[in-house]
C-alpha cells in the first residue's frame, strides 16, 4: 500500500494575516495538484482598506455612517440607508446596496438621493468598484 499524503494549509492573505474559514486539510495516497484561487471577497481585506482611503475623512463626522475600521461593517450591513428605499448594503445585491448605487454613479435616481460617492473626488476605479461589488455579490461577508 502506498504512503497517504496529508497536509493541512492556512490560507493567509497579502498582508500575512489568516483568511478566516479557509483552513485546508487533505489525505490522499494518489498524486495531487492543488490549484487554490481565494477572490478576496471579504470585507477586512481588501473593502477596509478601500474605506479607509476614500470614506473616513467625511463619513463619522460630517454624517453618514461612521466608515471607520472599528464601526463601518455594522453601520453598513443590513442597515436602511438616510433618505433611501434600499439598504446601505443588501448582502448578495449590490444593484440594491445603496453603497454600490452610489458609487457607480446611479444616484440620485427612483431609490436613492445623494450624490455618487465618494462626494467632491473624482470617482473609483473601476477595479475598486468591482472588489466591492464582489464583496456584497458574495453575501457581504465580515
Amino acid at each position: 500500500m502506498g504512503a497517504k499524503l496529508q497536509f493541512t494549509a492556512v490560507v493567509q492573505d497579502d498582508r500575512g494575516g489568516t483568511v478566516p474559514d479557509a483552513e485546508i486539510h487533505w489525505e490522499s495516497s494518489a498524486p495531487v495538484t492543488l490549484q487554490i484561487v481565494y477572490d478576496g471577497a471579504d470585507y477586512v481585506t481588501p473593502v477596509q482598506p478601500i474605506f479607509d482611503a476614500n470614506g473616513v475623512s467625511c463619513h463619522g463626522r460630517n454624517g453618514g455612517p461612521n466608515l471607520a475600521a472599528a464601526a463601518s461593517y455594522a453601520n453598513l450591513v443590513n442597515v436602511r440607508a438616510n433618505g433611501s428605499a434600499l439598504q446601505r448594503v443588501q448582502p448578495s445585491d449590490p444593484g440594491n446596496s445603496d453603497l454600490y448605487v452610489k458609487i457607480t454613479g446611479l444616484c440620485p435616481g427612483p431609490l436613492c438621493s445623494g450624490g455618487r460617492m465618494p462626494a467632491g473626488l473624482p470617482p473609483l476605479p473601476a477595479a475598486v468598484i468591482q472588489v466591492i461589488h464582489d464583496w456584497i455579490a458574495g453575501g457581504a461577508s465580515r
